[in-house]
C-alpha cells in the first residue's frame, strides 16, 4: 500500500458500487446453475430410486465452466483501460512527471485489478462447494482449482495492460485485449491443427505451443479431478497431435509456468511502451526540478 496509485485504485473501488454488483452478479448465476442442477438429480433419483451420485461432477463441471467463462469476459475489461483512459484525460505526462517509475504506476493498476478479481474468485466458493455436498472432490482440490483461475487471471490481466499501453482509445485496448486472447484461447488450436500435418509423427513440436492457451490448464485439471484424465489425450487426438506422456502428466503446471513467463514478457513490453527511450530525456527533465523543490 506505499504505492499512491494503488491507494488511489483501491479508495476508487470502495467508493463505487461495480465490485458489489459484479460479485452478485457472478454469485447469482452460479447459484442459479447449480441449485438447479443439485434438485433436479435429486428429483429424478427419487422417481427413479436410482442413484447417479456421479452426476454431481457434471455440475461441478458446469460450475466450472461458468465461472471460467465469466473470468474470460470480465478479467481483461479490468485493465483495457488501465492506461490509455490515462492517455486520453491528458493525465499520463503528469503521472510521468511525478517519481514514480512506471513500473510502479503499472505494478499499483495491476495489483488494484488483482485484488478484484481474487475477491470475485473467493466470494464463488460457496457455489462450487454446493453440488460436491454428496462427495466426489475434496475441498483442497477445489482450492487448487481456484489456483489455477488466479494464475489465469494474472495472465488475462497482463494481456489488458499491455493492449492498454498501445492505443490511445479505451474501445481500441479493450478490443485488442480481447482479440489477444480470442488468439491465444481459439487461435493456437487452430494453427496446431493446420500444422499438424506438416509434422513427423511422434514430433508433434505444434503440440508444445498448446502450453500457451488459458484455456488448456483449467480443462486439464478439471478433468484429473473428475476422474477423466483420457479427456485431455483425446483433445490433442482431435487436433492430429500425439505428445508423449511426459508432456501430458506435467501439462498443468508446465502451462501455468509458461503463461506467467509470457505475462512477465507483456510487462516488460508494457514498462517499455509506457517509457519509451526517445522521451525519457524529457521525462527526466521535467522530473528533476520536482525532485528538487520536494527536498527543499
Amino acid at each position: 500500500m506505499n504505492n499512491p496509485i494503488l491507494k488511489r485504485e483501491m479508495t476508487v473501488q470502495s467508493r463505487g458500487l461495480s465490485l458489489p454488483l459484479m460479485v452478485a452478479g457472478v454469485n447469482l448465476l452460479l447459484f442459479i446453475a447449480a441449485f438447479a442442477g443439485v434438485f433436479g438429480i435429486l428429483s429424478r433419483m427419487q422417481m427413479t430410486a436410482q442413484s447417479r451420485y456421479g452426476a454431481f461432477l457434471a455440475v461441478y463441471l458446469l460450475v466450472l465452466f461458468l465461472e471460467f467463462a465469466l473470468l474470460l469476459f470480465v478479467t481483461p475489461s479490468l485493465t483495457a483501460g488501465s492506461i490509455s483512459m490515462e492517455r486520453s484525460m491528458e493525465t499520463l505526462d503528469l503521472l510521468l512527471t511525478t517519481p514514480l517509475k512506471p513500473s510502479r504506476i503499472i505494478g499499483g493498476k495491476l495489483l488494484a485489478a488483482a485484488w478484484t478479481i481474487f475477491v470475485l474468485l473467493a466470494s464463488c466458493i460457496p457455489a462450487m462447494l454446493l453440488p460436491l455436498i454428496y462427495g466426489g472432490i475434496a475441498v483442497h482440490e477445489i482450492l487448487l482449482m481456484l489456483l489455477v483461475f488466479l494464475v489465469e487471471a494474472a495472465v488475462l490481466l497482463c494481456i489488458g495492460v499491455f493492449a492498454s499501453s498501445l492505443f490511445r482509445n479505451t474501445v481500441r485496448s479493450a478490443a485488442a485485449a480481447y482479440g489477444i486472447t480470442a488468439a491465444l484461447c481459439i487461435g493456437l488450436p487452430v494453427a496446431s491443427l493446420l500444422l499438424s500435418p506438416f509434422s513427423e509423427t511422434g514430433r508433434n513440436w505444434s503440440a508444445y505451443f498448446l502450453v500457451l492457451d488459458p484455456l488448456l490448464a483449467p480443462f486439464t485439471e478439471a478433468a484429473r479431478q473428475t476422474g477423466r484424465e483420457a479427456l485431455v489425450r483425446e483433445l490433442f487426438l482431435r487436433l492430429s497431435l500425439e505428445p508423449d506422456n511426459a508432456f501430458l502428466r506435467f501439462l498443468t503446471p508446465l502451462s501455468l509456468a509458461c503463461q506467467l513467463t509470457m505475462s512477465f514478457v507483456l510487462l516488460l513490453c508494457t514498462v517499455m511502451n509506457l517509457t519509451p527511450a526517445g522521451s525519457r530525456k524529457k521525462y527526466m527533465k521535467l522530473r528533476r526540478p520536482l525532485v528538487k523543490s520536494r527536498k527543499l
